[in-house]
């Protein structure tokens, strides 16, 4: 069955609010605080964390002005061509040819010195501009193929303003980190020993992950499920793969139909092809239902009571946030790959290698009472580093997230 998207739908009588575009600017006086937040198109993960840290900062300085821009150019310009098209394709057409390009390009000492001079000289100009125009006090960076030209630039003593790092990745995390940042935020805590050894001890801290409020909000299963169309009673399990729909898809699906007695609600996101594969693949199956891309994965995290996903990033962090636990399955090439180890080797996901195992993998998640290392919520946001760092005092006390969305233990 293909089920409506959950943006039409309203939990507990109030609609699920749509995402906010990802430019916004705030007027202000002249001499108002600029953040600048330079994302990608690579993925979703990139500029969903661009845009949960511009709403973060703006609800704590509501009198700066924060920017949001692809710092990977214009959309026909060979960085965005070459990062974000051809990524693409090889992600969802020739992941092997993906992981190739990875290993040349990132874990290759000699080409990682090669990628990383291509891709200062071809967007150094374009930053420059960029940042001379916009005037900010602080540039912030999401993903990694914009933050190392940028530390490049500030060693050279090119660009004469900081450069802060979000890190959202868990590992394999050359080009996240430079030794040219001024501040490095990991979302995983357990990242800041490969972050000091990249950068030879830049300064690094961990930080609450940028994400949108709705995301720290804890639903009851039952409820959301109600609320959402679905079968209160029965577990739900949530396939994802990511932003561009990749990875094993169906293999998950038949993974988690080999468990009696759970339904099962796969995100295909921008990979249109696949949702109407899949769509009429199960259109008769009662138990399965497919959507494309779609801006309520908070209510379907906390709806679920497993998610199977393929590429990690930040749709893990989301479910962390939910308390919902995560087994990988479907995609092991490139970053991927050294990520999954490296969050399995730490206790937070679950990993299955084909859907046999992703079968007994569910039982057993099904069968736990707690999600593996529910995320600390208390656990100081980026936002505050970044106001820190440009020695801006907020006009008002920030709001804790307890205060903002009372927290409610999720039902089983």
């Amino acid at each position: 069955m293909l089920l409506r998207d959950p943006d039409q739908r309203a939990i507990d009588g109030a609609p699920i609010a749509m995402q906010a575009p990802i430019a916004l600017r705030v007027s202000g006086s002249g001499s108002c605080r600029r953040v600048l937040i330079l994302a990608a198109g690579v993925g979703r993960g990139h500029q969903s964390a661009a845009e949960g840290l511009r709403d973060e900062l703006l609800r704590m300085a509501p009198d700066i002005r924060v920017t949001v821009h692809n710092g990977l150019g214009a959309s026909r310009g060979p960085l965005r061509v070459f990062l974000e098209r051809f990524t693409r394709w090889q992600l969802t057409r020739c992941p092997t040819a993906y992981s190739f390009s990875y290993f040349v390009g990132v874990r290759w000492k000699l080409g990682r010195q090669i990628a990383l001079g291509v891709l200062y000289g071809a967007a150094r100009s374009r930053l420059g501009s960029l940042i001379d125009a916009e005037q900010p006090d602080v540039v912030v960076s999401t993903y990694p193929g914009i933050t190392a030209p940028l530390g490049v630039m500030r060693q050279r003593g090119q660009l004469h303003v900081p450069v802060c790092a979000l890190v959202t990745d868990l590992a394999s995390l050359h080009f996240w980190a430079h030794p040219g940042a001024d501040l490095h935020l990991a979302s995983y805590p357990e990242s800041l020993r490969e972050i000091h050894a990249i950068t030879g001890g830049a300064p690094a801290r961990a930080a609450r992950p940028p994400l949108g409020l709705a995301h720290w909000t804890r639903r009851g299963r039952c409820a959301t499920r109600r609320a959402l169309g679905l079968d209160p009673e029965l577990p739900l399990v949530l396939v994802s793969g990511g932003g561009w729909g990749v990875g094993d898809l169906r293999g998950a699906i038949e993974g988690a139909l080999g468990v009696d007695l759970l339904q099962v609600i796969v995100v295909c996101g921008e990979n249109e092809p696949a949702t109407r594969r899949l769509s009429s693949h199960y259109a008769s199956h009662s138990r399965v239902r497919v959507l494309g891309y779609t801006h309520a994965m908070a209510d379907l995290l906390g709806a679920a009571n497993v998610l199977v996903h393929s590429t990690g990033g930040m749709t893990c962090l989301e479910a962390a946030a939910q308390g919902c636990p995560v087994i990988a399955y479907g995609f092991a090439h490139g970053h991927v790959r050294h990520n999954t180890r490296a969050m399995v080797r730490h206790g937070l996901i679950r990993h299955a290698k084909n859907s046999y195992e992703l079968t007994q993998e569910l039982r057993q998640a099904l069968g736990c009472t707690q999600a593996l290392t529910p995320y600390a919520h208390d656990r100081a946001c980026a936002s505050t580093a970044i106001l820190e760092l440009i020695g801006h005092t907020p006009a008002s006390p920030a709001i804790t997230l307890a205060q903002a969305h009372p927290v409610a233990s999720p039902a089983a």
